[in-house]
């Protein structure tokens, strides 16, 4: 008596050709499922005595976990993907990556290996609903939490960064010799200040000097007029000088007029009085 062994009943998972199950020749145990008297008919199974993958689904697999699976094949609403473990899920193609009303023929082809999330497990119907779309997302979260980490743990401050400079000074002052003078800096801004010379006052009044000794023969305005000329003062200190040079000519003159009236001979006194 001959039973059919139908493609659907030889693995729990899909097959593509019965030779991928079975062969010919081959002795095999097989369960009865169907016989039809009247008709002379035998449906036989296989799968029903091998184990079933699906009643290990719930404690190999949960949502939101990324598994890695093979395209077994894609189909106008979306892509089925074989898993480790032999099931196989489905990829909407609502679940696709990138913009909506893509295709799963668009992006993905027969034999291609995928890492997907789980989105929704269904036992009893033996269905398992696949998300390429959530697995990229995810990815990229994981990959800019990463990234924060690495910057959080670059510009992290530690205590040697705060007290690193105080320790390095307390280390150099135990090294200095005794009664070596500590370096402060005042005394480097004093070192480093230049030289300064003699005032604007000072200048000007050496100017006088000089040019009264050079000139003996000018008077004490002219002098003053061209020391204050010289001297580059502010205008209170050239009219100052004038005033000095001023007194200094009055005085002058009265002693020259003290010096000629007593110069003049008893003869001319006699006729001015007479």
């Amino acid at each position: 008596v001959d039973g059919l062994l139908h493609i659907t009943e030889m693995s729990w998972t899909r097959i593509d050709h019965p030779r991928d199950a079975v062969k010919v020749g081959e002795k095999m145990d097989v369960m009865i499922l169907r016989f039809d008297r009247e008709q002379s008919r035998i449906s036989l199974g296989l799968k029903q005595i091998l184990p079933d993958p699906w009643e290990d689904v719930p404690k190999n697999y949960r949502v939101g976990q990324i598994v890695h699976g093979t395209v077994t094949r894609v189909v106008p609403f979306g892509a089925f993907v074989r898993l480790e473990t032999g099931i196989e899920g489905i990829i909407p193609n609502a679940e696709l990556p990138g913009e909506r009303g893509k295709r799963a023929a668009d992006m993905l082809s027969a034999g291609q290996e995928v890492d997907v999330k789980i989105v929704n497990i269904r036992p009893p119907e033996r269905r398992m609903t696949l998300s390429l779309r959530q697995f990229e997302q995810a990815r990229e979260r994981q990959r800019l939490r990463e990234y924060m980490r690495r910057q959080e743990e670059d510009s992290r401050v530690t205590i040697g960064d705060l007290f690193g400079s105080v320790l390095a000074e307390t280390q150099a002052a135990r090294q200095r010799p005794e009664g070596e003078p500590e370096r402060t800096e005042t005394a480097a801004d004093e070192a480093a200040l230049p030289a300064t010379g003699p005032t604007e006052l000072e200048k000007t009044a050496a100017g006088q000097e000089s040019a009264g000794g050079e000139s003996g023969d000018k008077e004490p305005q002219a002098r003053a007029t061209e020391a204050a000329d010289e001297a580059p003062g502010t205008d209170a200190e050239v009219d100052g000088a004038l005033e000095t040079a001023g007194e200094e000519a009055r005085e002058s003159g009265e002693d020259e007029e003290a010096a000629s009236s007593s110069s003049e001979s008893p003869a001319e006194s006699e006729a001015e009085k007479a």
